[in-house]
């Protein structure tokens, strides 16, 4: 069957998680582990949206399809991290609607469901 885009990553429902705050900055966002679904339909989009997201310090721990691709909008989807985490993923993709869970889980600190809004970058 297929795999819902966040259904691996449910746990334990919790009080969210948060890190020291303030501060930080680039390094902070070099900690963040990040999964990037494709869930607009194009091949490779999801390869291409983590390319964009590892160059600035992202690590991407994993990039795969999406549970369906019938997304819109590029979904940035914090788990853990600040909003400026979340807006550092936003400007690097130039898209994304920011929303922040509080389910605990230990794979990724921020999920990108990449949409079919998404305009990957010209290769050079």
């Amino acid at each position: 069957g297929r795999q819902r885009a966040c259904g691996a990553l449910r746990g334990e429902r919790g009080d969210r998680v948060r890190r020291g705050g303030g501060g930080g900055g680039e390094e902070r966002w070099q900690s963040l582990r990040g999964i990037i679904y494709n869930g607009g339909g194009s091949p490779g989009v999801a390869g291409k949206a983590a390319q964009q997201l590892i160059r600035p310090g992202l690590r991407v721990v994993d990039s795969k399809n999406a549970d369906n691709v019938d997304y819109k909008k590029t979904k940035i989807i914090l788990y853990h991290g600040t909003q400026a985490d979340a807006l550092q993923v936003k400007h690097a993709l130039g898209v994304g609607e920011i929303s922040v869970v509080s389910d605990v889980q230990n794979i990724a600190d921020v999920i990108v469901i990449v949409g079919a809004d998404y305009v990957p970058p010209d290769s050079p």
